[in-house]
């Protein structure tokens, strides 16, 4: 099975478009098999960026960037980190950047300090190949 929870970032080489974000778990026999990551645009059809993530990969983004949290626990901290973006104080900043054509950044950054920002989270995601 599967489930699906919805957020919003906001893409920071426009005018601060809200992009809606989904976060799609695979399950097999209750154990999450994939975490796919996917942004588009309400307004252009053809802006998509998406990541697949399963165990493996994880544990390299959990290495690499520190995180004190496992795969399974994954779909719920990036929905719990988006939630918190969307708070009126806005203490975590959720972004999207543009690093090419075929690649954007997802970062979650932690704004809670006037004198300095925190990277919490950041997600390389791939552009959808839409004219196939």
């Amino acid at each position: 099975g599967s489930e699906e929870e919805e957020f919003h970032c906001k893409y920071v080489d426009t005018s601060n478009e809200l992009l809606l974000c989904k976060i799609i778990s695979f399950y097999d026999n209750k154990n999450l098999r994939i975490s796919k990551l996917e942004i588009l645009s309400e307004t252009d059809v053809f802006f998509y960026y998406f990541r697949e993530m399963n165990r493996a990969e994880f544990r390299l983004l959990k290495e690499e960037q520190q995180l004190n949290v496992d795969f399974d626990d994954f779909p719920l901290l990036l929905a719990d980190l988006a939630g918190r973006g969307m708070e009126a104080d806005e203490q975590i900043q959720c972004t999207l950047t543009l690093i090419d054509a075929s690649r954007a950044r997802l970062d979650f950054i932690s704004v809670a300090h006037a004198f300095r920002h925190t990277e919490l989270l950041s997600i390389e995601l791939d552009a959808a190949d839409i004219e196939q």
